[in-house]
């Protein structure tokens, strides 16, 4: 039985400002349930003149739904307060409240809430910590992960049981005709921002060329980050003169032609950061996407990552940055097993699918709930 003519609120909060694989997912999430709810989607603010949610909702080729933005003060401790009691006001005649954010906010006490967990947020400390840690437990009726890795911390740092429903990828599968028409392209698809390590990888690029002749490009796709334009201009004066290109801010349309055309995609998200589980890549959307698109993910051996790729089956996962390189190259040079791995990484991508998808989050939430 699905959840069924109930008031669903969600709370996205960055949607206006700046946005990724966590947005999609709520995004996503939303369009299930627009089928037999009524969908409403609470943000922050936008911090630009003029903005259009409309532009966010046509970039992820999703419906527009309705918006209702929440003001939030510049005083970090009241943040969290202040958007909690319009929060409050807002879904007074809602059913079901969905806190799709990062931290410790609180659920609606005045109606069924959930937390989708991107990663879990770290306990309170200090005076009254005790009580705010159960405040903070007590307020939700259920807890949703977006992987087994965050499911663990999840229960390390709250002792919470969350309940795994992988993150959808919104595209088919590619088909055989296009997988035979692969280009060569090294595709690396993230947020343009330092934690994703792009200059990482750019370097990893121009060890393959230090190596061997290379008729690949290496393509970095992603979102700018305001915040962080300095690191893209970084990345920017790194590429002069190699066949590097970078594009930000593609439509979906545009991000899967890139996709269908590459033969080869790289994530390194978690690089050189040993000790801070909350700085590895929680999951991975792009790396799903590019398998259901026959590009073979060379992808670093940590955290979310480890759940998708199946290391020599469907792609490979590496340790170090000597072994991105041999990894890649092996594949540059062995079309056979190149082709091997893409029609796996399609085959294994399935699982991710908007339908599968459809089908797990109705089953939680009935759990959830209907029980």
């Amino acid at each position: 039985m699905k959840i069924k003519n109930k008031k669903i609120a969600l709370y996205i909060p960055d949607l206006a400002r700046s946005s990724g694989g966590a947005e999609i997912y709520g995004l996503l999430m939303a369009e299930v349930l627009d089928k037999e709810n009524r969908i409403t989607i609470i943000t922050h603010e936008p911090v630009v003149q003029n903005f259009n949610i409309g532009t966010v909702y046509n970039k992820y080729g999703v419906k527009h739904f309705d918006i209702v933005y929440v003001k939030y003060l510049n005083i970090s401790h009241l943040v969290g307060l202040q958007v909690l009691c319009q929060m409050k006001r807002i879904t007074a005649n809602y059913d079901i409240f969905i806190n799709c954010s990062k931290g410790k906010m609180r659920g609606m006490k005045h109606l069924f809430s959930i937390h989708l967990i991107h990663f879990p947020d770290s306990r309170y400390q200090g005076l009254f910590a005790g009580f705010l840690n159960i405040h903070y437990r007590n307020s939700y009726n259920g807890f949703i992960c977006n992987s087994a890795y965050t499911q663990k911390y999840l229960k390390e740092y709250w002792n919470i049981e969350g309940t795994i429903v992988y993150p959808p990828i919104s595209m088919q599968c590619i088909c055989k005709e296009e997988l035979v028409q692969k280009e060569k392209i090294i595709l690396a698809v993230d947020r343009l921002v330092e934690d994703k390590k792009i200059l990482e990888m750019i370097n990893a690029y121009k060890m393959i060329l230090a190596k061997q002749s290379c008729e690949y490009k290496f393509v970095i796709i992603g979102n700018k980050d305001n915040k962080e334009e300095s690191y893209y201009q970084k990345i920017i004066a790194e590429i002069n003169g190699y066949p590097i290109e970078v594009y930000h801010d593609l439509s979906k349309e545009e991000l899967v032609q890139w996709y269908k055309r590459a033969a080869i995609f790289w994530h390194a998200k978690g690089y050189n950061e040993e000790g801070d589980p909350e700085k590895a890549e929680h999951f991975g959307m792009t790396t799903a996407e590019a398998m259901a698109n026959g590009c073979v993910p060379i992808v670093i051996n940590k955290a979310g990552q480890k759940e998708i790729v199946n290391s020599g089956f469907d792609g490979y996962r590496w340790d170090t940055m000597q072994e991105l390189v041999d990894f890649t190259i092996l594949l540059m040079n062995d079309d056979e097993l190149r082709h091997t791995l893409q029609k796996n990484a399609v085959n294994s991508s399935k699982k991710y699918l908007m339908d599968c998808f459809e089908s797990n989050l109705n089953r939680v939430l009935e759990e959830m709930v209907l029980s």
